[in-house]
C-alpha cells in the first residue's frame, strides 16, 4: 500500500522522526509538501473560506494549510493505480502491527471508503467487529474521532472526497471524521482496533491560528451549552446501552501494546 507523509519543509526534525519509523516498519513513504498556510496572502485564506453555522468563524492560516495539505494527499490519492492509500501527519508513532496492515490490502472490506487508524483516547461508537486481521479487529466506525493522525481512504473515496473539499468548512479531522460537519454519514468508514497509530506528543504545527470568537450574549451561551450536553448525554446514553447489549463497543480506541 502506498503511503504519503504530510511534512512542512521547516519540519525537517519531524521528518526524520518518521523516516526512521518507517524504516523500522520496512515500509516505503513519498513525502508530500504541506500547505504551510502561515504563507498564504489574507486573499488566498479568504479564497477557501466557507462559514457554516457550526463554524461561524474562520479558520486560522494553520488550519487552512492543514485541510489543504490533506487535500492535497486526497487528489494524489484519487489519481493513483493503487486501489487504497494510506495518509500520515508527521507527528505519529507506528506499531509494530503498522507493518502487518499497511503492507497489503487484502483485510480491508470491499465497501470500505475510509479506514481509521489512529486513535486519540476519547470514547468512539464502534460495531462488533466485521472481521480479523490477527489480533486487529475491523469494525465500522458509528460516531466521530477526530484526528488524523493516520488513515487510509480507498481510491473512489478519494475521487468523491476531493470534489467536496475545494473550501474549507471545517478542521480537515472533523470534516472527515465528524457527522456533523462533513460527508461522515455517505461513507462507509471502518475502525482498526487495536489503533496502530498515535498522537507522539510532539507540539503541533498545524494548530493554532484561529481568530479569536466574539464571546456570545447569555441567552446563546446557554443555548449552546444546554445543545452540547444533551447530545452528551444522548451520545453516552446510546453508548451505554450499545455495551449492555453487546451490539457494539463504546469507549476508547486502544493503541496497540507495543506502542511507546
Amino acid at each position: 500500500m502506498k503511503c504519503y507523509l504530510i511534512n512542512l519543509d521547516r519540519s525537517r526534525d519531524r521528518l526524520d522522526f518518521m523516516a526512521l519509523q518507517f524504516e523500522k516498519q520496512g515500509l516505503l513513504f513519498e513525502r508530500v509538501e504541506a500547505v504551510d498556510g502561515r504563507k498564504l496572502s489574507e486573499d488566498e485564506l479568504a479564497s477557501f473560506v466557507k462559514l457554516s453555522n457550526d463554524w461561524p468563524v474562520a479558520l486560522g492560516p494553520t488550519e487552512v494549510g492543514c485541510f489543504l495539505s490533506h487535500r492535497k494527499c486526497i487528489q494524489i490519492a484519487a489519481t493513483s493505480d493503487e486501489p487504497f492509500t494510506a495518509i500520515f501527519e508527521d507527528d505519529v508513532t507506528l506499531s509494530n502491527g503498522a507493518a502487518r496492515l499497511l503492507a497489503s490490502d487484502k483485510w480491508i472490506p470491499i465497501d470500505a471508503d475510509l479506514i481509521k487508524i489512529d486513535s486519540y483516547g476519547h470514547e468512539v461508537l464502534i460495531s462488533n467487529p466485521v472481521s480479523m486481521e490477527g489480533p486487529y479487529a475491523v469494525t465500522r466506525l458509528l460516531s466521530r474521532h477526530l484526528q488524523t493522525g493516520g488513515y487510509i481512504l480507498s481510491k473512489n473515496a478519494a475521487k468523491r472526497l476531493v470534489k467536496l473539499m475545494d473550501k474549507v468548512p471545517a478542521p480537515v479531522d472533523h470534516f472527515l471524521f465528524d457527522p456533523a460537519d462533513g460527508p461522515f454519514n455517505s461513507f462507509n468508514i471502518y475502525q482498526i482496533s487495536p489503533a496502530i497509530s498515535w498522537q507522539s506528543g510532539l507540539q503541533s504545527t498545524i494548530g493554532g491560528g484561529r481568530p479569536r470568537k466574539s464571546r456570545p450574549s447569555i441567552l446563546r451561551l446557554v443555548w449552546r451549552e444546554s445543545r452540547r450536553l444533551v447530545k452528551r448525554t444522548k451520545r453516552n446514553a446510546v453508548g451505554s446501552w450499545t455495551n449492555l447489549t453487546r451490539t457494539g463497543q463504546w469507549g476508547p480506541i486502544p493503541r496497540d501494546k507495543d506502542i511507546g
